[in-house]
């Protein structure tokens, strides 16, 4: 939410988390070269790498807000109550 770019290893929801435009620093677990590379790329162009910073706070606005995260939660919930409960809520 920062505004950075971010190399990050194919771990977890890494690929998920960050913008699309960045896939390419999604670097494989324990592979130095490939995370050195990915920095490198980011040193090379500030345009390129403030481009990147900027989809990777869009992202973070849109898909990881506290109200967004919220309702995601909420609908989850109620989903699960809903299915495995006997009480409707919607």
């Amino acid at each position: 939410s920062c505004g950075l770019p971010v190399v990050a290893t194919d771990a977890g929801d890494s690929r998920q988390m960050v913008a699309s435009e960045q896939q390419s620093l999604i670097v494989p677990r324990n592979n130095i070269e490939a995370y050195t590379s990915a920095l490198a790329q980011i040193a090379a162009s500030s345009d390129w790498r403030a481009a990147i910073g900027q989809a990777n706070r869009r992202r973070c606005l849109a898909e990881f807000s506290e109200r967004h995260t919220v309702e995601q939660y909420s609908s989850l919930y109620i989903e699960a109550l809903e299915r495995y409960g006997t009480m409707k809520y919607r």
